[in-house]
């Protein structure tokens, strides 16, 4: 019966008998601008912070079936996901979101065993694309294409000291044995092996992957995981 469905944290709102429309899963989020003002100068002036907002995404649902204990098992599985979690839906089979679930439930009986419900999300800007999260394993040096339109950020596997160059732009590794790692997440601006912190044994730019084709090179092996997207 049931033909769309999101899961978030890796369960599916199908799982709670629901039903669910993908009209407010669509909208995409505004530039981060500051607007300043001059005195006796009309109009604003514009500063770009150079970011996107969080965006909301709301699924319309309903129940169809078993709604008491539907209703009561979705509510406590949700009300326990804390921070950022992976959502996805039918409506967008390529793509993903992290967002966090906001909660504050107010059900609409339609009848004895059915109800209607506003599930809230305050995602990240990105819908990331489901093909940037295969890693790619690369000798010394590789070309990547990017088939979006906005620089991505990629998680980067080294191993061993070397330098990493990335369109030209240089990231400097020290102090790794050969056959050891580092992981280099442009994301988050950090450098690490499991939960150890390793940014004392990197130097340079934290590399990001343009629009269109990327050239790089290191003298050992990498893997990438590109983390394409698109708003």
């Amino acid at each position: 019966m049931v033909e769309n469905a999101f899961s978030f944290n890796g369960v599916s709102s199908a799982d709670f008998h629901m039903l669910v429309s993908g009209y407010g899963t669509y909208d995409a989020p505004q530039r981060d601008i500051t607007m300043l003002t001059v005195a006796g100068r009309s109009g604003d002036l514009t500063l770009d912070n150079g970011r996107f907002e969080n965006v909301d995404v709301t699924y319309k649902a309903a129940f169809y079936s078993g709604l008491n204990e539907n209703y009561k098992a979705f509510n406590a599985y949700m009300a326990n996901q804390k921070g950022y979690k992976r959502l996805e839906d039918t409506f967008h089979n390529d793509e993903y979101r992290l967002g966090v679930y906001k909660g504050g439930l107010n059900p609409k009986l339609k009848g004895y065993d059915m109800a209607s419900v506003e599930i809230k999300f305050n995602c990240k800007p990105q819908r990331y694309l489901k093909a940037g999260d295969e890693t790619l394993t690369f000798t010394q040096t590789g070309t990547l294409y990017n088939p979006t339109a906005f620089e991505a950020r990629p998680l980067i596997r080294l191993y061993g000291s070397g330098t990493l160059t990335v369109n030209g732009v240089e990231l400097t590794v020290t102090d790794i044995e050969a056959g050891d790692y580092i992981d280099i997440d442009s994301e988050m601006m950090d450098a690490f092996k499991g939960t150890t912190n390793l940014n004392a044994k990197i130097s340079g730019e934290f590399p990001v992957l343009k629009s269109g084709e990327n050239t790089i090179t290191y003298s050992g092996d990498f893997e990438i995981k590109p983390r394409w997207y698109v708003l």
